[in-house]
């Protein structure tokens, strides 16, 4: 899937621009890890490419920003998030609970 397939996907289904979607702050991140990122070993030896201090922001009163463009399991990101409000810190009910 190409870049202009992706953005003309995108534009149709919110009407979006680039620079008010929050799908498309994803996608210049990862254009800017693909193009802009140093090589890091790791302990698996395959490496990571990554960048430093790149953020993104975005207005949740425009609703929850979640990501079309990659695959989902929307119960673990209840889960977690509702896990992390509570102010939880063990990781082991993740764990048991399948997420």
């Amino acid at each position: 899937m190409t870049a202009q397939f992706l953005a003309a996907d995108i534009q149709a289904r919110t009407g979006a621009v680039p620079a008010d979607h929050p799908e498309w702050q994803y996608l210049n991140l990862l254009r800017d890890i693909l193009d802009n990122g140093a090589r890091r070993d790791d302990r698996t030896g395959t490496g990571t490419l990554g960048v430093f201090g790149r953020q993104m922001r975005f207005d949740l009163s425009k609703g929850f920003p979640v990501l079309t463009t990659k695959k989902l399991h929307l119960r673990s990101i209840i889960v977690e998030l509702l896990w992390f409000l509570r102010g939880e810190t063990n990781i082991g009910w993740l764990k048991e609970n399948g997420v």
